[in-house]
Protein backbone atom coordinates (compact mmCIF):
# COMPACT_ATOMS: atom_id res chain seq x y z
CA UNK A 1 0.00 0.00 0.00
CA UNK A 2 1.32 3.40 -0.68
CA UNK A 3 2.38 5.64 2.39
CA UNK A 4 -0.61 8.30 1.85
CA UNK A 5 -3.33 5.69 1.76
CA UNK A 6 -4.71 5.70 -1.90
CA UNK A 7 -2.80 3.25 -4.02
CA UNK A 8 -2.13 -0.61 -3.54
CA UNK A 9 0.02 -2.29 -6.09
CA UNK A 10 -0.46 -5.65 -6.72
CA UNK A 11 0.37 -8.84 -9.07
CA UNK A 12 -1.02 -12.16 -10.23
CA UNK A 13 -0.46 -14.02 -7.37
CA UNK A 14 -1.25 -17.32 -9.31
CA UNK A 15 1.20 -17.00 -11.59
CA UNK A 16 3.40 -16.55 -8.34
CA UNK A 17 2.23 -19.78 -6.61
CA UNK A 18 3.03 -21.64 -10.50
CA UNK A 19 6.70 -20.04 -10.60
CA UNK A 20 7.93 -18.97 -7.65
CA UNK A 21 6.09 -21.92 -4.98
CA UNK A 22 5.86 -20.42 -1.61
CA UNK A 23 4.91 -16.92 -2.65
CA UNK A 24 2.21 -16.70 -4.16
CA UNK A 25 -1.16 -18.41 -3.96
CA UNK A 26 -1.99 -22.10 -5.42
CA UNK A 27 -6.40 -21.88 -4.52
CA UNK A 28 -6.38 -20.33 -8.23
CA UNK A 29 -4.33 -22.21 -10.31
CA UNK A 30 -2.68 -20.30 -13.29
CA UNK A 31 -3.44 -21.57 -16.50
CA UNK A 32 -1.72 -19.04 -19.51
CA UNK A 33 -1.00 -19.89 -23.13
CA UNK A 34 0.64 -16.82 -24.14
CA UNK A 35 4.09 -16.38 -21.58
CA UNK A 36 4.38 -12.61 -21.98
CA UNK A 37 0.32 -11.72 -21.48
CA UNK A 38 -1.14 -8.14 -22.87
CA UNK A 39 -3.54 -8.48 -19.77
CA UNK A 40 -1.05 -9.43 -17.00
CA UNK A 41 1.75 -7.50 -15.10
CA UNK A 42 2.22 -4.75 -12.60
CA UNK A 43 -1.39 -3.51 -11.23
CA UNK A 44 -2.55 -0.22 -9.04
CA UNK A 45 -5.98 -0.76 -7.33
CA UNK A 46 -7.45 2.65 -6.40
CA UNK A 47 -8.30 2.16 -2.96
CA UNK A 48 -10.84 4.99 -2.74
CA UNK A 49 -13.00 3.50 -5.64
CA UNK A 50 -11.90 -0.24 -6.14
CA UNK A 51 -10.51 0.92 -10.04
CA UNK A 52 -7.59 -1.79 -11.16
CA UNK A 53 -5.51 -0.32 -13.23
CA UNK A 54 -2.56 -2.34 -15.42
CA UNK A 55 0.13 0.13 -15.25
CA UNK A 56 2.69 -1.75 -17.69
CA UNK A 57 2.23 -5.18 -18.89
CA UNK A 58 4.54 -8.52 -18.75
CA UNK A 59 4.42 -8.01 -23.51
CA UNK A 60 5.40 -4.76 -22.84
CA UNK A 61 8.15 -5.89 -20.25
CA UNK A 62 9.45 -8.62 -22.05
CA UNK A 63 9.64 -6.15 -25.99
CA UNK A 64 12.53 -5.25 -23.73
CA UNK A 65 15.37 -9.09 -23.46
CA UNK A 66 16.30 -11.32 -25.97
CA UNK A 67 14.48 -14.13 -26.74
CA UNK A 68 11.53 -13.56 -24.66
CA UNK A 69 9.66 -17.17 -26.09
CA UNK A 70 11.87 -18.89 -24.04
CA UNK A 71 10.95 -17.82 -20.38
CA UNK A 72 8.00 -17.49 -18.39
CA UNK A 73 7.20 -14.31 -16.93
CA UNK A 74 5.96 -12.81 -13.68
CA UNK A 75 6.04 -10.02 -11.35
CA UNK A 76 7.15 -10.20 -7.44
CA UNK A 77 8.25 -7.82 -4.84
CA UNK A 78 6.38 -4.64 -5.96
CA UNK A 79 6.94 -1.80 -3.11
CA UNK A 80 6.01 2.40 -3.68
CA UNK A 81 8.43 5.05 -3.02
CA UNK A 82 8.13 7.44 0.69
CA UNK A 83 5.75 9.85 -1.85
CA UNK A 84 3.46 7.56 -3.47
CA UNK A 85 4.54 8.24 -7.12
CA UNK A 86 6.90 5.31 -7.88
CA UNK A 87 6.50 1.89 -7.65
CA UNK A 88 9.50 -0.76 -8.03
CA UNK A 89 9.01 -4.46 -8.91
CA UNK A 90 10.86 -7.48 -10.19
CA UNK A 91 10.27 -8.78 -13.58
CA UNK A 92 11.07 -12.51 -13.44
CA UNK A 93 12.18 -14.38 -16.58
CA UNK A 94 12.36 -18.08 -15.53
CA UNK A 95 13.57 -20.31 -18.40
CA UNK A 96 11.15 -22.94 -19.61
CA UNK A 97 13.24 -25.63 -20.04
CA UNK A 98 16.05 -25.59 -17.06
CA UNK A 99 16.31 -24.26 -13.72
CA UNK A 100 17.81 -20.40 -14.26
CA UNK A 101 16.05 -17.36 -14.22
CA UNK A 102 16.75 -13.32 -14.81
CA UNK A 103 15.54 -10.76 -12.69
CA UNK A 104 14.74 -6.90 -13.99
CA UNK A 105 14.80 -4.76 -11.44
CA UNK A 106 12.29 -1.62 -12.59
CA UNK A 107 10.93 1.30 -11.44
CA UNK A 108 7.32 2.46 -12.75
CA UNK A 109 6.79 6.27 -12.67
CA UNK A 110 2.97 6.93 -11.95
CA UNK A 111 3.84 10.47 -13.38
CA UNK A 112 5.47 10.23 -16.41
CA UNK A 113 3.61 6.30 -16.89
CA UNK A 114 7.07 5.59 -17.73
CA UNK A 115 9.25 1.77 -16.55
CA UNK A 116 12.88 2.01 -15.98
CA UNK A 117 15.02 -0.81 -15.68
CA UNK A 118 17.71 -0.22 -12.65
CA UNK A 119 19.45 -3.32 -12.67
CA UNK A 120 19.66 -6.50 -14.72
CA UNK A 121 23.02 -7.56 -14.84
CA UNK A 122 23.53 -8.26 -11.25
CA UNK A 123 21.13 -10.81 -9.14
CA UNK A 124 18.45 -8.77 -6.57
CA UNK A 125 16.94 -10.65 -4.31
CA UNK A 126 15.14 -7.97 -1.32
CA UNK A 127 15.82 -4.37 -1.13
CA UNK A 128 13.51 -1.20 0.16
CA UNK A 129 13.78 2.42 -0.48
CA UNK A 130 15.96 4.40 1.62
CA UNK A 131 13.69 7.70 -0.33
CA UNK A 132 12.77 9.26 -2.92
CA UNK A 133 15.30 8.94 -5.31
CA UNK A 134 17.76 5.92 -3.68
CA UNK A 135 17.25 2.48 -2.92
CA UNK A 136 19.29 -0.03 -0.84
CA UNK A 137 19.65 -3.14 -2.55
CA UNK A 138 21.05 -7.05 -1.34
CA UNK A 139 23.09 -8.06 -4.61
CA UNK A 140 24.96 -10.75 -5.75
CA UNK A 141 27.19 -10.95 -8.83
CA UNK A 142 28.57 -14.12 -10.77
CA UNK A 143 31.43 -14.74 -8.74
CA UNK A 144 28.26 -15.32 -5.90
CA UNK A 145 29.74 -12.44 -3.76
CA UNK A 146 26.97 -10.56 -1.56
CA UNK A 147 26.74 -6.82 -1.24
CA UNK A 148 24.88 -4.18 0.10
CA UNK A 149 24.53 -1.60 -2.67
CA UNK A 150 22.87 1.99 -2.59
CA UNK A 151 21.35 2.68 -5.93
CA UNK A 152 19.98 6.17 -6.99
CA UNK A 153 17.85 6.04 -9.90
CA UNK A 154 17.88 9.92 -10.85
CA UNK A 155 21.33 10.14 -11.91
CA UNK A 156 21.80 6.11 -12.50
CA UNK A 157 24.59 5.78 -9.42
CA UNK A 158 25.54 2.69 -7.83
CA UNK A 159 27.66 2.94 -4.94
CA UNK A 160 28.27 0.16 -2.28
CA UNK A 161 27.04 0.28 1.21
CA UNK A 162 31.56 -1.19 2.33
CA UNK A 163 28.80 -2.84 4.87
CA UNK A 164 30.75 -6.03 6.00
CA UNK A 165 28.06 -7.89 5.39
CA UNK A 166 28.27 -11.39 2.96
CA UNK A 167 25.01 -13.01 2.49
CA UNK A 168 21.70 -12.60 1.92
CA UNK A 169 19.05 -10.75 3.72
CA UNK A 170 15.78 -8.74 4.14
CA UNK A 171 16.63 -5.09 4.65
CA UNK A 172 14.45 -2.24 5.95
CA UNK A 173 15.48 1.05 6.53
CA UNK A 174 14.19 2.37 9.85
CA UNK A 175 11.47 5.33 9.28
CA UNK A 176 13.13 8.12 12.11
CA UNK A 177 17.06 7.66 11.06
CA UNK A 178 17.86 6.73 7.17
CA UNK A 179 21.52 5.95 8.17
CA UNK A 180 19.91 3.44 9.60
CA UNK A 181 18.73 -0.16 8.57
CA UNK A 182 17.97 -3.58 9.81
CA UNK A 183 18.31 -7.42 8.08
CA UNK A 184 18.97 -10.70 8.78
CA UNK A 185 20.19 -13.41 7.32
CA UNK A 186 18.83 -15.40 5.15
CA UNK A 187 20.94 -18.60 5.54
CA UNK A 188 21.16 -20.76 8.50
CA UNK A 189 24.24 -21.15 10.33
CA UNK A 190 25.46 -24.70 11.37
CA UNK A 191 23.37 -24.60 14.49
CA UNK A 192 20.32 -23.96 12.27
CA UNK A 193 20.18 -20.35 13.98
CA UNK A 194 19.23 -16.83 11.75
CA UNK A 195 20.75 -13.66 12.71
CA UNK A 196 18.62 -10.42 13.30
CA UNK A 197 21.52 -7.44 12.56
CA UNK A 198 21.24 -3.82 12.92
CA UNK A 199 23.67 -1.41 10.69
CA UNK A 200 24.77 2.34 10.40
CA UNK A 201 25.36 3.26 6.92
CA UNK A 202 27.37 6.56 7.74
CA UNK A 203 29.65 4.43 10.37
CA UNK A 204 29.70 1.26 8.00
CA UNK A 205 28.94 -1.02 11.50
CA UNK A 206 27.00 -4.04 11.73
CA UNK A 207 25.60 -5.56 15.29
CA UNK A 208 23.97 -8.74 15.71
CA UNK A 209 20.94 -7.82 18.41
CA UNK A 210 19.61 -11.71 18.72
CA UNK A 211 20.27 -14.87 17.47
CA UNK A 212 16.77 -17.42 16.24
CA UNK A 213 16.64 -21.43 16.23
CA UNK A 214 14.95 -22.36 13.04
CA UNK A 215 14.37 -25.92 12.83
CA UNK A 216 15.33 -27.66 9.41
CA UNK A 217 12.02 -28.59 8.68
CA UNK A 218 10.77 -24.92 8.15
CA UNK A 219 12.92 -24.92 4.52
CA UNK A 220 11.81 -24.53 0.74
CA UNK A 221 8.27 -23.60 0.03
CA UNK A 222 7.35 -23.71 4.19
CA UNK A 223 11.06 -22.11 5.17
CA UNK A 224 10.85 -19.42 7.63
CA UNK A 225 12.80 -16.27 7.62
CA UNK A 226 12.76 -13.71 10.26
CA UNK A 227 11.89 -10.72 7.96
CA UNK A 228 12.17 -8.08 9.97
CA UNK A 229 10.10 -5.06 10.07
CA UNK A 230 10.10 -1.64 11.74
CA UNK A 231 6.83 0.40 13.43
CA UNK A 232 6.67 3.97 12.36
CA UNK A 233 8.61 4.72 15.38
CA UNK A 234 11.54 2.65 15.03
CA UNK A 235 11.11 1.69 18.61
CA UNK A 236 9.61 -1.82 17.87
CA UNK A 237 10.88 -4.31 15.21
CA UNK A 238 8.52 -7.81 14.10
CA UNK A 239 9.95 -10.54 12.99
CA UNK A 240 8.54 -14.31 11.92
CA UNK A 241 10.43 -17.30 14.20
CA UNK A 242 8.92 -20.35 15.19
CA UNK A 243 8.84 -22.14 18.46
CA UNK A 244 7.24 -25.39 19.11
CA UNK A 245 7.14 -25.96 15.77
CA UNK A 246 4.89 -23.64 14.27
CA UNK A 247 5.00 -19.98 13.59
CA UNK A 248 5.01 -17.23 15.44
CA UNK A 249 5.59 -13.26 15.61
CA UNK A 250 8.14 -11.84 18.09
CA UNK A 251 7.82 -8.31 18.45
CA UNK A 252 11.22 -7.31 20.08
CA UNK A 253 11.62 -3.44 21.94
CA UNK A 254 13.93 -1.42 21.14
CA UNK A 255 15.56 0.86 24.07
Amino acid sequence: MSANGNFASSLNFSALGLFRPGYGYDNFKYRCEDVTPKDDGLFCINLKTDDMELLVSLYQLSLKVNKPKQYNHYINHCSFSPDSKKISFFHVMKHKFNSSKKIRFCVYDLNSKLNKCVEEELLISHYCWIDNDNLLLSTRDKYLRWRYKIYNINNNIISDSEIKFYTDGHPMISPVNKNIFVTDTSYRDKNQNLHLLISNVKNKTLNKLKSFFIPYAFKGEVRCDLHPRWNWKADKISIDICVNGKREMEIIYLD
